[in-house]
């Protein structure tokens, strides 16, 4: 009995040592060259500009338009929702910035504004 706890206890430990003397015995090629020594870390500057832009396109098909001519027409319209500009840069590897503009239709019921576009800094 005691020689099988015995057993159990040198198993993995004879295991685990016998990989590491195999790692251990595993020698660098005598023409081997030494690592390279690490790059400096990139200091461009760089300015980078994306958008996310919300659209849609609406089709009306009843009831039917009139125009000034008096002939039928059916009405459509592309709208922009919502856009965002988003303009992110570095200066140096220290310093790193964002700026994200909100350009949105104003609905305010009674604003001079309704129906405009306006801007707003949502991210800096």
């Amino acid at each position: 009995m005691i020689a099988r706890s015995l057993f159990r206890l040198m198993l993995p430990t004879a295991l685990v040592l016998g990989h590491v003397g195999a790692a251990a015995a595993q020698a660098a090629p005598q023409n081997a060259q030494p690592a390279p020594a690490p790059k400096p870390p990139d200091d461009t500057p760089s300015i980078r500009i994306g958008t996310t832009i919300f659209l849609d396109y609406t089709v009306q098909t009843t009831p039917k338009g009139i125009d000034a001519n008096g002939d039928e027409f059916t009405p459509n319209q592309f709208n922009v929702q919502r856009a965002y500009l988003n303009v992110t840069g570095r200066l140096s590897r220290l310093i790193a910035f964002r700026v994200t503009p909100d350009i949105a239709r104003e609905t305010g019921e009674g604003s001079s504004l309704s129906g405009s576009y306006t801007y707003r800094l949502k991210y800096a």
